[in-house]
C-alpha cells in the first residue's frame, strides 16, 4: 500500500481477488484470474495502466471493479458474464482522470458502468459489451462495441455533460431503454448501429440543450422504431462517420439506405441521383416543359412531404437551363417523373 502494485506475474484463485496500491500498472501479458469470483483493483489516486487480463466468470453486479484511481488505461477485460464498473459511486471511488484503453486490448462485458470526473474514451472497435450501464463522466464520452449489438440500460446524463456522447456497435441493433444528454452548443449525441436502432425510452430519451443535437446512423426507417424521437431530418444513402448535409441542421436520422420510392415516379437506379448537394436528394423533371427536362426539383427527405419546395435550377452537369426555377406541391407528384441525365441520352 505504500507504493506502486506491480503486477508482473500470473495470480489465480478460487475466491475474490482484492488489490491495492498507490497505483497499479500490469505487465503486457500477464492474467489475474478469480474463476467464478470477483476482481477489484484500487488504485489509491493513482496511475492506473494494465496491459495484460483480468478474467472472472462471476455473474456479480461486481464482477470487476476498478476504482479510486487518477488516469486509468484498460487492458484486457473478460466478464462475459458479469459488470464490469470503471469508477464507482459519485465520491472518492471514482476514476479521477481520463479512462482509456491501451491499444491492441478488449473489454468483454455482460454491462458496463463508469464514474469518472474525466473523458472517457473505449474506442477499441472489438470490444463486445452486452449493455451499457449508469455512466457519470467528467467529459466527452466515447464507446465502440462489436458482435451482437448493444442495449443501452443508462442513464448516460450525471456528472460533467456539456460534451459529445458517441455510441457506436455493430452486428446487431442498438437498443434505447435508458435517456442520454448533452448541453451546450456543438455538444452532440451521436449513436451508431449497422443494423437498426429501436427505443423504448420514449420522446425525452435523448436531450440536447444550449445548441448540440443528436444524430441516429441505422440501416432502414421501416425496421427503426422511433419511439417518439421527434427529429428535423432524414437522409439516405448514409454510413457514418459521413456527416449530415449542409441543409440538414437539427435532431436527424441517417440511413444506409437508399431513399424510398415516391408516388407517381419512376425509380429505377439511374433516375435516383445523389452527386449534387446532399446525398438524400431526389430530382424531378417536368415532362410537360418545353423543351423538357429544362426545370427540374429537389425533394430533401420524407420529413417534408406536402410541404412546397423550391425547384432550383439545373445544375450543369447536365447541360440545361440554369436560370428557369418553378414551384411544385410535393403532395402532387402525378405530373413529375424522377429526374434522370438528360444530356447523357
Amino acid at each position: 500500500q505504500g507504493g506502486v502494485l506491480a503486477l508482473n506475474g500470473n495470480l489465480t484463485a478460487g475466491d475474490r481477488i482484492t488489490l491495492r496500491g498507490v497505483g497499479i500498472t500490469q505487465a503486457a501479458g500477464m492474467t489475474v484470474d478469480a474463476g467464478n469470483d470477483q476482481i477489484t483493483l484500487d488504485g489509491d489516486d493513482g496511475l492506473v495502466n494494465l496491459l495484460g487480463l483480468l478474467k472472472t466468470t462471476s455473474s456479480s453486479a461486481s464482477a470487476v471493479t476498478i476504482q479510486d484511481t487518477g488516469l486509468a488505461a484498460l487492458g484486457n477485460i473478460s466478464a462475459p458474464n458479469g459488470t464490469v464498473n470503471l469508477g464507482t459511486g459519485t465520491g472518492g471511488n471514482r476514476i479521477s482522470g481520463a479512462l482509456t484503453q491501451n491499444a491492441g486490448t478488449v473489454v468483454n462485458a455482460a454491462i458496463l458502468t463508469a464514474s469518472t470526473s474525466g473523458t472517457i474514451t473505449l474506442n477499441n472497435a472489438a470490444n463486445t459489451i452486452g449493455a451499457l450501464g449508469s455512466v457519470r463522466r467528467g467529459g466527452a464520452f466515447s464507446l465502440m462495441d462489436s458482435t451482437g449489438g448493444l442495449t443501452i440500460i443508462g442513464p448516460v446524463n450525471t456528472g460533467t455533460i456539456n460534451n459529445d456522447v458517441t455510441i457506436i456497435t455493430s452486428g446487431g441493433d442498438l437498443v434505447l431503454n435508458g435517456v442520454i444528454s448533452a448541453t451546450g452548443a456543438g455538444n452532440d449525441v451521436i449513436l451508431v448501429t449497422d443494423q437498426n436502432f429501436i427505443n423504448n425510452a420514449g420522446g425525452a430519451a435523448i436531450t440536447t440543450t444550449g445548441g448540440g443535437r443528436y444524430l441516429i446512423y441505422s440501416t432502414d426507417p421501416a425496421l427503426n422504431s422511433a419511439g417518439g424521437l421527434a427529429f428535423n431530418f432524414e437522409q439516405f444513402s448514409t454510413t457514418f462517420p459521413l456527416p449530415p448535409a449542409p441543409a440538414n441542421v437539427g435532431n436527424g436520422f441517417l440511413y444506409s439506405a437508399a431513399a424510398p420510392p415516391i408516388a407517381g415516379t419512376t425509380t429505377s437506379g439511374a433516375d435516383l441521383l445523389s452527386a449534387f448537394e446532399n446525398s438524400n436528394d431526389r430530382r424531378f423533371r417536368n415532362p410537360s416543359s418545353n423543351p423538357p427536362y429544362e426545370d427540374y426539383g429537389i425533394y430533401y427527405g420524407a420529413s417534408q412531404l406536402g410541404a412546397d419546395s423550391t425547384l432550383e435550377p439545373a445544375p450543369p452537369a447536365f447541360g440545361l437551363s440554369s436560370g428557369r426555377k418553378k414551384k411544385k406541391n410535393l403532395a402532387d407528384d402525378s405530373s413529375f417523373e424522377a429526374f434522370a441525365d438528360e444530356a447523357a441520352q
